[in-house]
């Protein structure tokens, strides 16, 4: 109706005052107003370009009632995505109102609030920095914390979240929620639009339980304001039921995304992609409830949306990447989860760049893909890219971080640098301490890590009381449950390098127990346990007990696995040992060649594995007194050891000893000597005490050497003499 007025006074306007009255261009204005209200951005600017050129005409190029037509030209191109055009125009708009207005009035404040929201979307941050905050600084001066406040307040914080600096965000997000509490009452719609956010950010943060706060306050506003059937309530269950999942929650997690899904079908197609967001959900909440088959079928049904929507190279295919990755890591495929994870990364790298938190994420997830596989040196890599954004985003204190940070030292750990990951182990604690205080179940498992820093630091004492520690504090937090079993069983180990092996095999056995009724008796847990206790037994001497739980162990592997498998292997080494002492030569070789057979198939010809195999292979043959063929074995294990610890190693002394002996059993007693010499110098190097007993048996071979030696040569002289 009012674009009937317009038009008609339009119309006699023209008529009386020709077409260059800014009355007539006033006319056009309003026009264009109601048409961009109405979303007819094209007729719109084709009104509000013309008043501008009547106005120009006029007034000429620096008059006020340019700068208004020229600021709502811009807001039409930024609208059909002319940026270049806007931003050359709100400038224009901008440079005639300061000139006019000076500084500091309303006005200029909405062109400084349009201009700043552009830069943010061309991704020119300073400059929205710039922008934003001069708007709010004449707002304020004008009208306090009014509504106009409270907006440039919301769009600082979707600047910094945006550029995943959520601490920031929040502050802004929090000073635009108190700004419309106080303007509208704490039950407008828009307050719950910022509880909304607000709640976003408090997750992302770690703050589970602020977050579920201010998520049910959004919610309930919008349910009185709007009713059930709301798309923004089903955001905000979606968001809600990710937290409850994270609490341990799943059942209550899944009444939130059932809900969610209701209300999506019954607005939205079937086909529509926040269908396919509700089915990640239900997904990750089978995967939760050990339904790890079930979730990766949903998760494919989502991802068939997507792709129908947006093709594969978009954010939510990444998302359901990123699902089935863990979903095939679960299930211990994990060339498949490295796959789907690097698909993600693929994605986010390209839409987000590379320092984005996101990006960060999976990085950390593809890391634990390569922990798993026992790549630690890949695995390090990623979890180092990926701690180093993370701080970059969240900061050094962030609960996040300290799990990365957490990842990060596990990783240095394997990697034979206890150091580095006790500090990081430290470092993490601090963090956790600082959100969940000093006696929460996730700071005391840090201990667990510490005291496995320390195993591989050989101070047993250390770690014993580090495992004895945790297990305390989970038994009284959780009770006897896997992570139990895990620890009774480094408890065991501990207790067995310390030589208490009573007390060793008494801790495995319960962890033995404890694998048997949590998970059966056909898991690689148990298969390991078994193995631990063949180790006691074996060191006690009790070759019978210790054979017998091998030999459990090795079937149970074999069942498992199938007969390539590094455990079987790792199994039959141990059988051979045994073979070797009772002494059943034939089977003691035939187990270690099979032995050989597999870690050589999997592991390739170099591996330092292969080496021990050849290494043990070459004490049968020596037993045997099959002295060419244990030469053959120790030369290869010797030129693996070599190329892969240096020559300042145990293991290339231990070889160098045992080529001693075989040149020995030749009755080459030079060729012995020197092998002898250089295994001495290598212990020594390795920092092997002369005390210890490998090398005082070297020690003893190189002096009855050098004694025979010395004697075979006064012999031969005496003997030259006599001729």
């Amino acid at each position: 109706e009012a674009r009937e007025y317009y038009d008609e006074s339009l119309r006699v306007k023209r008529k009386a005052l020709g077409n260059s009255s800014t009355s007539v261009a006033q006319t056009l204005h309003n026009i264009g107003n109601v048409l961009a209200g109405q979303g007819s951005n094209e007729a719109a600017l084709k009104h509000y370009e013309e008043a501008l050129s009547m106005r120009r005409m006029a007034l000429g190029n620096d008059h006020l009632e340019v700068a208004y037509s020229l600021h709502c030209i811009a807001k039409i191109n930024r609208k059909q995505h002319n940026m270049d055009r806007a931003r050359e125009n709100f400038s224009s708009s901008l440079r005639i109102k300061r000139l006019k207005l000076g500084r500091i009035h309303p006005s200029i404040a909405e062109t400084l609030e349009q201009l700043g929201s552009l830069y943010m979307e061309i991704g020119e941050e300073d400059e929205a920095a710039l922008c934003l905050n001069g708007a709010l600084n004449i707002y304020k001066s004008k009208n306090g914390e009014g509504i106009k406040v409270a907006e440039v307040y919301e769009v600082l914080g979707s600047k910094f979240e945006r550029k995943g600096n959520t601490s920031k965000a929040l502050i802004y997000y929090n000073k635009s929620l108190k700004a419309r509490i106080k303007i509208f009452g704490d039950e407008d719609v828009s307050v719950a639009t910022m509880h909304y956010k607000v709640g976003k950010l408090q997750r992302d943060q770690g703050s589970s339980h602020e977050a579920l706060a201010s998520l049910q306050a959004a919610t309930k506003i919008r349910k009185k304001a709007i009713g059930r059937n709301d798309l923004m309530i089903a955001d905000i269950l979606c968001d809600a039921g990710k937290l409850q999942l994270k609490l341990g929650q799943a059942e209550v997690a899944d009444k939130c995304f059932q809900e969610a899904l209701r209300i999506r079908q019954h607005i939205l197609d079937s086909r529509h992609e926040k269908i396919g967001e509700c089915l990640l959900l239900k997904g990750d909440v089978l995967r939760e409830n050990g339904d790890v088959t079930g979730a990766i079928e949903v998760f494919r049904e989502s991802m068939d949306i997507f792709i129908m929507n947006g093709g594969e190279q978009t954010l939510l295919c990444a998302d359901a990447c990123e699902r089935l990755g863990l979903a095939y890591r679960f299930m211990g495929d994990y060339e498949k989860a490295q796959e789907l994870y690097e698909k993600c990364l693929s994605t986010r790298t390209k839409v987000h760049g590379a320092e984005h938190l996101e990006v960060a994420q999976v990085n950390h997830q593809l890391g634990s893909v390569y922990f798993d596989k026992e790549d630690f040196v890949r695995a390090e890599e990623l979890f180092r890219d990926s701690v180093e954004v993370m701080v970059k985003i969240l900061g050094e204190d962030h609960i996040t971080v300290a799990d990365a940070v957490l990842a990060l030292g596990r990783t240095c750990t394997k990697l034979n640098s206890p150091d580095e990951a006790t500090m990081y182990f430290e470092q993490a604690r601090l963090t956790k301490q600082h959100h969940l205080g000093n006696k929460a179940l996730e700071v005391e498992e840090i201990g667990l890590e510490i005291g496995r820093a320390h195993v591989v630091k050989g101070e047993y004492g250390d770690a014993l009381e580090c495992f004895n520690s945790y297990l305390k504090a989970r038994r009284a937090a959780v009770g006897d449950d896997v992570f139990v079993s895990d620890i009774l069983h480094d408890i065991g180990y501990a207790e067995y390098k310390l030589g208490i092996f009573d007390a060793s095999l008494k801790s495995f056995a319960s962890a033995l127990a404890l694998y048997r009724v949590l998970l059966g008796d056909e898991n690689t847990q148990v298969a390991k346990t078994l193995f631990s206790l063949g180790l006691v037994y074996g060191d006690k001497s009790e070759y019978k007990e210790s054979m017998k739980y091998y030999k459990e162990s090795f079937r149970l592997y074999r069942r498992l696995s199938g007969s390539d498998d590094l455990e079987v292997a790792n199994c039959l080494d141990k059988i051979s040992t045994l073979y070797l002492k009772q002494p059943n030569l034939e089977k003691a070789l035939q187990s270690m060649k099979e032995a050989l057979r597999i870690r050589t198939h999997i592991l390739g010809k170099g591996h330092l594995d292969v080496a021990a195999s050849l290494f043990g292979m070459g004490v049968i043959f020596s037993e045997c007194n099959v002295l060419d063929k244990a030469m053959e074995c120790y030369s290869v294990a010797l030129k693996i050891r070599s190329e892969k610890l240096g020559e300042a190693s145990v293991e290339v002394a231990q070889t160098l000893h045992n080529m001693g002996t075989v040149f020995g059993k030749q009755q080459d007693v030079e060729s012995a000597l020197k092998h002898w010499q250089r295994a001495l110098v290598a212990y020594r190097e390795a920092g092997i005490s002369d005390e210890n007993h490998l090398v005082a048996v070297t020690i003893g071979n190189i002096n009855m050497a050098e004694s025979y030696l010395n004697e075979a040569g006064a012999a031969e002289d005496k003997e030259r003499k006599s001729d």
